[in-house]
């Protein structure tokens, strides 16, 4: 049918071009968005937020927890509404104290591309290395 044809053209012609593509699927940093370390143990998302709130609007902060464990990590995010505010707390926070901790500040990397540790090796059955060389 001519009339399914010309649907499929105009459908072809909206493809990737189309409405949302604005790279976004490459997960960007998102611009306000800053790294903080070394944090309290008794810190959760809000404790994280009400430290920032006094630089700028947040509009998140995440604790980042042990999946076994589920204690924090130490760690998390705090991302603002404006670029600029991110920057002020990197500049007026960094290695400053909260809660009897020095914490590190500093850009989020883009999400997926911080390098990821290798946890601890476990030590081998018997605390001896493995044998090399195939006897």
């Amino acid at each position: 049918a001519p009339g399914a044809m010309a649907a499929e053209a105009a459908a072809a012609t909206e493809g990737p071009s189309g409405g949302d593509a604005g790279g976004e699927s490459a997960a960007p940093a998102l611009p306000g968005r800053i790294y903080v370390g070394n944090l309290p143990w008794t810190y959760d998302d809000e404790a994280l937020a009400d430290a920032f709130r006094h630089i700028g609007e947040v509009v998140d902060s995440k604790i980042i927890y042990d999946r076994g464990t589920r204690r924090s990590k130490g760690f998390g995010f705090v991302t603002f509404a404006a670029r600029e505010h991110a920057a002020e707390a990197i500049k007026t926070l960094h290695l400053t104290q909260m809660g009897g901790r020095v914490v590190k500040v500093s850009h989020a990397d883009p999400v997926g591309t911080a390098p990821r540790r290798n946890p601890p090796h476990a030590p081998h059955a018997g605390g001896h290395p493995p044998a090399h060389g195939g006897h």
